[in-house]
């Protein structure tokens, strides 16, 4: 393949922006705003992702079961080959992943879930625009030094406002003290004033989580961490991916590390929704 279609190019850049895909996530990213049937979406995605595969440009990696539940899933990953398509296109990319085991994989898999739900909300209805999504090394190679690298940047956009938030997406199998580090480091991090150098505004951080239970345990685990650090200045927010994707991201289903109850994000335009049963 010497040349790539554009529905190719878009797929290599969601590959290389998230370094595993399924085929329902390069679904997701070519076609939720397509007027293609639900049939169609998925026969043209078999087909894109078979003629990427076929030139090289993709590679189809091993398939990676759900919490053991459900069918397999075949997942598939930007090659060196599939790099230097992106680098030709003057688009720049991140080399493709090296080896790594199944909960790199889930991880990468579960960001991809959290980026099509804030694309979803923002398409589904007038409000905030999603402005901007850096990847994590989109955010190492622009932060350079920075002590910890978050799983995005995201801006969001109304007339009147601007929302930045940094992204850590949680697959429930961090220890609650190695949460708390990544906490304390960025406390510290936004105590230090280097960021600055790289960003306008400190973002608000987002923590999305598998389960309601594990969201409320990472919220009380950061409010020790900032009663012990200090936090002026900072705010953590917590949520379950399922409340995520059924609800969207400006919905009432944000726990607020230090304060009680569920709230929205602080994006006036928005108009909440109550929060899923």
């Amino acid at each position: 393949m010497t040349q790539v279609t554009s529905r190719e190019l878009e797929t290599l850049l969601q590959l290389a922006c998230f370094h595993y895909l399924t085929a329902a996530q390069v679904e997701g990213f070519l076609f939720d705003d397509s007027a293609l049937q639900s049939a169609s979406r998925a026969r043209v995605t078999r087909r894109i992702l078979a003629g990427l595969v076929s030139a090289g440009h993709v590679q189809a990696a091993r398939r990676v079961f759900d919490q053991g539940a459900g069918p397999a899933r075949r997942v598939y990953v930007l090659t060196a080959s599939g790099e230097a398509v992106l680098r030709r296109s003057g688009r720049r990319a991140g080399p493709p992943p090296a080896r790594r085991g199944s909960l790199f994989v889930e991880h990468a898999l579960m960001t991809a879930e959290v980026a099509l739900a804030f694309r979803r909300a923002a398409r589904a209805k007038p409000g905030p625009e999603l402005r901007s999504w850096a990847s994590d090394w989109d955010l190492a190679a622009a932060i350079p030094g920075s002590p910890l690298v978050p799983d995005a940047h995201v801006v969001f956009a109304t007339e009147r406002m601007t929302l930045d938030l940094f992204l850590e997406v949680d697959r429930g199998s961090e220890r609650p003290a190695a949460f708390a580090r990544k906490i304390r480091a960025y406390l510290e991090w936004h105590w230090s004033g280097t960021w600055r150098d790289h960003l306008t505004v400190w973002p608000l951080v987002l923590v999305i989580t598998p389960t309601a239970l594990r969201a409320v345990s990472l919220r009380r685990t950061t409010e020790t961490a900032v009663a012990g650090f200090g936090g002026e200045g900072t705010e953590f927010r917590f949520a379950p991916l399922e409340h995520l994707q059924d609800a969207g991201p400006f919905a009432t289903i944000w726990q607020v590390a230090g304060r009680p109850g569920v709230e929205p994000l602080p994006v006036s335009d928005a108009a909440p929704d109550d929060v899923p049963a």
